[in-house]
């Protein structure tokens, strides 16, 4: 089964390290080559693994403006809308916890109801990947568009590995073995 996997996030080196782009650094950790290609409003790559190509995709719309970048991307590569990943920040998740859901809402979190908007459906699969930190002080706004602090930052690469690895359990075996083994309820990260 073919797989679109976006990342959310906000395109330019002041958005790179903040909590709205942790999906990028997932996406990044595939090695892809990113081409970037007007018609779909982003970067695309592709990869295959065993015997399928999925493809990947960072909209450059800005956030809010996510599905335009998806729809486009999974009307090119005609993939129905049941086989679309949306990898996305989620502040209402502690600072490291993930959590696999599947025909959910958006949460509140605008990328992800733009998606649902334009494609008139819930019908995808999210990974969510908690950004919020035990002290959160910030307005929603501010919050997610800053630059994680430097103690978050060396908890990162473990956060994002582990994202990563539930990507491909879940292109390689599908939707409900991944979720029983990478949903389990963790505390967050300490600080």
């Amino acid at each position: 089964m073919k797989y679109l996997v976006a990342g959310l996030g906000n395109p330019g080196p002041k958005y790179a390290f903040t909590r709205h782009n942790i999906a990028w650094r997932v996406l990044d950790l595939f090695s892809l080559d990113w081409e970037n290609k007007n018609e779909f409003h982003g970067e695309i790559a592709s990869l295959s693994l065993g015997q399928e190509t999925h493809v990947f995709l960072k909209p450059h719309t800005y956030m809010n403006d996510s599905g335009k970048s998806i729809a486009a991307s999974l009307s090119f590569y005609k993939i129905p809308i049941p086989q679309l990943v949306v990898v996305r920040d989620d502040a209402d998740l502690a600072f490291g916890q993930i959590k696999w859901v599947s025909a959910s809402g958006s949460g509140g979190q605008k990328g992800m109801q733009s998606i649902i908007d334009l494609l008139g459906s819930k019908e995808m699969t999210q990974l969510k990947v908690g950004i919020r930190p035990e002290a959160n002080t910030h307005k929603a706004l501010s919050f997610v568009l800053d630059n994680f602090s430097a103690e978050e930052e060396k908890k990162l690469p473990d956060i994002v590995k582990k994202c990563h690895d539930s990507v491909v359990h879940l292109l390689e075996k599908g939707l409900e073995g991944t979720m029983n083994r990478f949903n389990k309820k963790s505390p967050s990260i300490p600080l």
